[in-house]
């Protein structure tokens, strides 16, 4: 399976993180420490609309299912809908390459909308580029400072677990990025 994705330009919102399910959407955002306060400098959001959609054959032969209506519009509406109510307006949407061009003529660049939407692709089918699909991620994690899809920290933002829930889990992956950059959210990263 191919997929698209591009980097998209910083904006000014509140931190927020949130996935959900089919259409899925994923909010990114980057914090400066400022202070006892954090200092918001990115809020991206990510629509995942790449699958095949085999279960909908015949109907997704020649359209994504994300491009497929529910009652008045297309399903890629809804996570988008999220995304923007939530305040984001710098949103990735991740597609298989054979429905790009669908979905640009569906979506346009987001202007219209007050949005600026990114589409490129990256190739996810061989165990290459999943590597490379790999490499891509943490080349924007390091640029931006942050995890992508860091649901720890997500849940913390959200106010479901505490710090010292987190600091728990992270403790756990001590010597590791992963622990170590959950560790720095506490600002406890040191050993």
């Amino acid at each position: 399976m191919r997929l698209c994705a591009a980097v998209l330009p910083d904006s000014q919102r509140n931190p927020r993180s949130c996935k959900s399910g089919a259409g899925r959407s994923i909010l990114t955002s980057s914090h400066e420490p400022v202070g006892h306060r954090e200092k918001v400098v990115a809020m991206k959001g990510i629509v995942l609309a790449g699958g095949a959609g085999t279960r909908l054959c015949p109907a997704t032969r020649g359209l994504s299912k994300q491009l497929l209506p529910i009652y008045d519009k297309p399903m890629v509406y809804y996570p988008l809908s999220v995304l923007m109510l939530a305040g984001i307006r710098d949103i990735l949407v991740i597609t298989a390459p054979e429905g790009h061009a669908n979905f640009r003529r569906s979506l346009g660049d987001g202007s219209e909308l007050g949005l600026r939407l990114g589409f490129t692709w990256l190739d996810t089918g061989t165990h290459e580029s999943l590597l490379e699909a790999s490499l891509f991620v943490a080349t924007i994690e390091r640029r931006q400072e942050f995890k992508i899809a860091c649901l720890e920290e997500i849940a913390l933002n959200n106010g479901w677990l505490t710090t010292s829930q987190v600091r728990r889990i992270a403790e756990g992956m001590r010597g590791n990025g992963y622990g170590e950059y959950l560790l720095s959210l506490m600002g406890s990263s040191a050993p």
